[in-house]
C-alpha cells in the first residue's frame, strides 16, 4: 500500500536526481510491491467497488447500506482523501508524481513486479501502474 507508493516515488526521485548529477545514484535492478497506493487523488473505481471484498481495509466485511453506488463511491473516496491529506498537506499536490507516482514518467526505471488481488480496493492503482 503506502510502502509500494513510496518505492515508485523513490525511483522517480533517483531518476530526477541522476539527470542533474555527474555522480549517479545507483538504481535497483528491480522492485517488488504489494498493492501499491500510487494515486492519492483517488481516481480509481476499485476504491469503492471492492470495499466490501477487501480483506485488509475492511476485514469485518462491513457493508455500507442506504447508499446508491454513486454515493457509496463519494463516501469512500472522501474517507481515503482524508488519509491522503494526512500525507500531502495541499489537495492540489495529490496528483504530484512524488505523492502519486502513477502520474510520473517511469521510463528509465527498473522493472517492477506488482502483486494485487481482484478483491482489493487498491486494484486500480496496481493495474494502472503496470500499464
Amino acid at each position: 500500500s503506502a510502502g509500494g507508493g513510496l518505492v515508485f516515488a523513490t525511483l522517480l526521485l533517483i531518476k530526477h536526481e541522476n539527470q542533474k548529477r555527474t555522480q549517479q545514484i545507483p538504481m535497483p535492478a528491480a522492485t517488488v510491491t504489494f498493492s501499491p497506493w500510487t494515486d492519492l487523488s483517488i481516481t480509481g473505481k476499485s476504491i469503492a467497488v471492492n470495499y466490501e471484498t477487501d480483506k485488509l481495509f475492511n476485514p469485518l466485511r462491513i457493508k455500507i447500506t442506504g447508499f446508491t453506488s454513486y454515493f457509496q463511491y463519494r463516501y469512500i473516496r472522501f474517507q481515503w482523501r482524508l488519509f491522503a491529506r494526512m500525507y500531502v498537506q495541499w489537495p492540489k499536490r495529490l496528483s504530484n508524481p512524488m505523492a502519486s507516482p502513477l502520474f510520473g514518467d517511469h521510463r528509465g526505471t527498473p522493472p517492477a513486479m506488482i502483486h494485487c488481488s481482484a478483491e482489493e480496493m487498491l486494484m486500480d492503482d496496481s493495474l494502472r501502474m503496470e500499464a
